[in-house]
């Protein structure tokens, strides 16, 4: 029921205007801020910047109200496995089962137009719903079990912003694909028909193999920056400072954890390949906010480390 009145205060196109909002705010702020065209206030870095990129604390006392710690990061893949668990019911129940789950006809209504043509297959959309509960869940494992958060902080807007994102992201998807009430009237949804068509479902299978790639190293370059702050054992954290970290991507990237992230959101777009919404919500977005990111971030460990290796932003050997 409180799902069904919230979905009913949006619809797709007013989550893309979000996103498209947040993306031209993060070039205007972002670009000439990153690439030091022009110098703003300092509570305007302060209100953009979070981490150990702020280069110290927060002076402002308006920004200092709208902060909160930035390992509540956590919140964000907690909210995102509820939402992932119900989307995966979801469609899987219409898609498979063809069962009436609760939702399924106000997310038709809002998000889907009998009238229109879908631009993307079932399979995708399920395989979508599944990625993202993964995703969530490895994150959440990963936050609770190896992270080691500083005292660092975030203000409210990066707080929300991952709320929107990872409550918008199904639904991108979903709007571009098949009515939810599909089971009714067709048959043999099923792997084994999606392995007949393995030409036409390439993007699929290449989408998933760079998802399994980027989600093993997302979770190795976590792993190596947790074991920056804890002792030979990994049980015990002796402390919270920055340091250069070694080993895996890390050998290549500055911030290979921000890299892979744009893998896999890039491939998620591969599965759902001719989804306007999604590539042109989540995934823009996401590609946005990360290269940001690992510019400042690459920045960041050039200035504090005088003896830091030579590494790249995005492209090894490249850039």
């Amino acid at each position: 029921m409180v799902f069904e009145v919230c979905l009913q205060l949006i619809n797709i196109q007013w989550i893309l205007y979000l996103y498209w909002t947040c993306d031209v705010l993060l070039l205007l702020y972002g670009i000439p801020t990153t690439f030091e065209w022009i110098s703003p206030p300092r509570w305007i870095l302060e209100l953009f910047q979070y981490g150990k990129t702020r280069n110290g604390k927060v002076e402002n006392r308006l920004v200092k109200l709208i902060e909160v710690p930035k390992s509540w990061f956590r919140h964000y893949y907690i909210f995102g496995i509820c939402v992932s668990v119900f989307m995966v019911l979801l469609t899987v129940g219409c898609f498979v089962l063809g069962v009436d789950v609760p939702g399924k006809e106000t997310v038709n209504n809002i998000f889907l137009n009998a009238a229109r043509k879908p631009t993307i297959d079932e399979y995708s959309v399920m395989m979508i719903c599944m990625m993202m509960l993964i995703q969530h869940a490895r994150r959440i494992y990963e936050c609770q079990t190896i992270s080691v958060y500083s005292k660092g902080t975030m203000n409210v807007l990066h707080y929300f912003l991952g709320f929107m994102l990872y409550s918008t992201v199904q639904l991108c998807a979903i709007s571009d694909g098949p009515t939810l009430n599909y089971q009714s009237q067709h048959t043999g949804v099923s792997l084994l028909s999606l392995g007949e068509n393995l030409l036409e479902n390439w993007h699929k299978i290449l989408g998933v193999v760079v998802f399994l790639w980027a989600s093993y190293h997302h979770h190795q370059s976590h792993v190596i920056l947790a074991q920056l702050r804890k002792d030979a054992t990994g049980k015990t954290v002796l402390h919270t400072k920055h340091t250069i970290p070694y080993g895996g991507l890390f050998e290549y990237f500055s911030a290979p954890h921000f890299v892979c992230e744009i893998l896999i959101y890039v491939a998620m777009g591969l599965v759902a390949m001719r989804s306007y919404a999604f590539w042109m919500g989540p995934v823009l977005f996401t590609c946005t906010n990360q290269l940001l990111m690992i510019h400042v971030t690459h920045k960041w460990y050039k200035q504090k480390f005088e003896d830091y290796p030579k590494r790249y932003m995005i492209i090894p050997y490249v850039l």
